[in-house]
């Protein structure tokens, strides 16, 4: 089953393809941003292990690697006043992702991994150890495009969101 996942950054997804002024994100030749299969798949494999369940459906799991969402400019300082440029999602920055779910593994129990792998591990090249890509989930939907899709302004209060969008 496809789903569709809209995550909100907690910490800043860095580039990190190295160019002389700024790090970039990785991109297609379409300038699509790409988030990688193994990046997800780390995160997703921590996540299985750590809620002791699913570990063999999550190697199953296949990530579009092309996400929606915008971009911007982070300044990752060394010290006081040295830092490298990063093309970056920043801390409250929306994107969507693509899944591909095994049958075995519902949406519900993919929300419940996906939320612990953006909590605890994240996504970004530059990995949790830094604490860099970390995120919340704010729906998990079928194929079609989720309420609100990524770059929108709407209100991302839980509230607002649909229980479980059909």
């Amino acid at each position: 089953m496809e789903v569709r996942a809209r995550i909100r950054f907690t910490t800043p997804c860095l580039g990190n393809v190295r160019s002389e002024r700024r790090d970039k994100m990785l991109r297609n030749a379409e300038g699509k941003v790409l988030l990688l299969q193994s990046w997800w798949r780390a995160g997703l494999g921590y996540a299985a292990q750590a809620l002791g369940h699913h570990e063999q459906e999550v190697k199953q799991i296949q990530a579009a690697p092309e996400v929606d969402g915008a971009t911007t400019i982070y300044r990752r300082y060394y010290g006081a006043s040295t830092f490298k440029e990063h093309e970056a999602f920043l801390a409250g920055a929306v994107i969507e992702v693509k899944f591909m779910l095994p049958a075995s593994l519902s949406p519900e129990s993919f929300r419940d991994l996906l939320e612990t792998a953006g909590c605890y591990v994240g996504i970004s090249p530059y990995g949790y150890r830094h604490d860099y890509g970390r995120f919340a989930v704010l729906d998990v939907c079928s194929a079609r495009p989720c309420p609100g899709g990524a770059g929108e302004k709407h209100d991302q209060s839980a509230a607002a969101l649909p229980a479980h969008p059909e």
